[in-house]
């Protein structure tokens, strides 16, 4: 591409997707929907309460327009929503930023989301020296799948020290049949569907910018070539 080519990419809508997935995993969790059934699977009334979501810690690794989004609401659900970014500038709604390097770990998160981009600074970024670290109950994925060493996160979801992990984006796709994943209990996949744009969302996106391009006007949601996202 020439110097000059301007990249941009569709975030209409996708915000609400990404966070209503979040949320899902979330409830998914706390409710204990997984155990219930179970349980049903084996004509088995045993009773276990649901948890509140009130005052759980979640930190969000990734405070871009996707990333503050869903913190932003999930702080509206009285959630205590930490951020991880560049430089750990603060995020309105948010209790605390970090850099990736500045995280609180004397913190026992309960939730911990990551939604960075894929750069060569984040591949394997999520290993096991990250995972001994940062206590975390649920771990879910919705950035890019080569930012996990899966062998690492299932070795502490086997060990019980992660409770339960949702992964929507894997190293390669579409993942293969052999996979531990398909096997690893507590973890929950699905295929890459968390936010995809549909037609009307990418008609938008093109259009807006469009008119703005004919305007004069600054367009919206610009790639930066040399950071990659």
């Amino acid at each position: 591409l020439k110097e000059n080519t301007v990249i941009t990419r569709v975030t209409k809508g996708l915000e609400q997707e990404l966070f209503e997935y979040t949320l899902t995993r979330i409830l998914y969790y706390y409710q204990n929907v997984d155990y219930h059934l179970k349980n049903q699977q084996k004509n088995l009334w045993q009773r276990k309460l649901s948890t509140s979501i009130t005052n759980k810690k979640v930190l969000i690794i990734g405070t871009g327009k996707i990333g503050s989004y869903i913190g932003t609401e999930l702080s509206k659900l009285k959630m205590n929503v930490y951020g991880v970014n560049s430089s750990g500038y603060d995020i309105l709604g948010f209790k605390q930023c970090y850099t990736f390097t500045t995280i609180d770990k004397s913190i026992k998160y309960d939730v911990v989301v990551n939604v960075l981009p894929s750069t060569p600074q984040t591949i394997n970024i999520f290993e096991r020296k990250f995972f001994n670290e940062v206590k975390m109950d649920v771990f879910i994925n919705i950035g890019r799948g080569n930012a996990v060493v899966v062998e690492d996160l299932v070795e502490k979801l086997e060990a019980n020290q992660i409770k339960m992990a949702f992964l929507d984006v894997f190293q390669e796709e579409p993942l293969k049949s052999e996979s531990q994943l398909w096997q690893t209990n507590n973890l929950i996949l699905t295929p890459h569907i968390a936010g995809v744009p549909n037609f009307e969302q990418l008609i938008e996106s093109i259009t807006t910018n469009y008119k703005r391009v004919v305007k004069g006007k600054k367009i919206e949601d610009v790639v930066n070539i040399e950071k990659g996202y």
